[in-house]
């Protein structure tokens, strides 16, 4: 089949038909397949970890004005949408307040609300 038993367990496990009998997430995050892929990623980013390690990261003050423009950039586009969506939401409701009004003035009962709602 290609498939290891311990990869064809979890996927039973996970696969179950009976909710109470089916595996959790935490249930499978120990499982042996994923505990083995785990130890397998680790092993095979070992080095690049290390190398990061040693590293050092130079920040200089072109970087940091980088970083507020683009932070800028993105609270300016964020603040733009918004009076376009306080806009809308003062629309929907000052049509739903035309819809009671109107409602009520044709009965004069609350029991016609429903029908707006």
């Amino acid at each position: 089949r290609g498939l290891s038993s311990d990869l064809i367990d979890l996927l039973q496990r996970t696969l179950e038909m009976d909710p109470d009998q089916r595996a959790g997430v935490g249930e499978c995050l120990q499982h042996p397949f994923l505990q083995k892929a785990r130890e397998e990623r680790i092993r095979l980013l070992s080095g690049e970890l290390e190398t990061s390690r040693k590293r050092k990261l130079i920040v200089d003050e072109e970087d940091v004005k980088r970083a507020f423009r683009v932070v800028r950039g993105v609270f300016h586009s964020v603040a733009g949408l918004l009076p376009n969506a306080q806009a809308k939401i003062q629309n929907a409701l000052q049509a739903s307040r035309d819809r009671i009004v109107e409602t009520l003035s044709r009965s004069n009962s609350y029991d016609d609300l429903n029908d707006v709602f």
